[in-house]
């Protein structure tokens, strides 16, 4: 299973030799009836080891099915819809990507 409620993932992003951002990302709950999973994300600014801000948010993701997606888009005025399955030359990875006209 690829989520599991409280657990956490930590990432460190350069911004410059003496400052970085550190990502913590908490997985909290999944929803399969409204087809969601929510996360609290916390952001940390960090400079020469010392923490100067923090920022939290509460994360959440839908997903659909790509006839639900093209459902919604054809309902909200879009017209031409396609889509493409995979990204670039990898078309193994779990991303689509629509493209439509408005």
């Amino acid at each position: 299973m690829w989520f599991k409620s409280d657990e956490v993932s930590v990432a460190n992003y350069s911004l410059s030799e003496d400052q970085g951002i550190l990502f913590t990302s908490t997985a909290k709950e999944m929803d399969w009836q409204e087809q969601k999973v929510s996360y609290i994300h916390r952001y940390e600014l960090v400079e020469k080891g010392i923490v100067k801000e923090t920022e939290l948010s509460h994360f959440t993701l839908y997903w659909y099915g790509i006839k639900e997606f093209e459902e919604m888009l054809l309902k909200t005025g879009f017209s031409e819809i396609s889509y493409e399955i995979g990204y670039g030359k990898n078309h193994q990875a779990s991303l689509i990507t629509f493209c439509a006209k408005k």
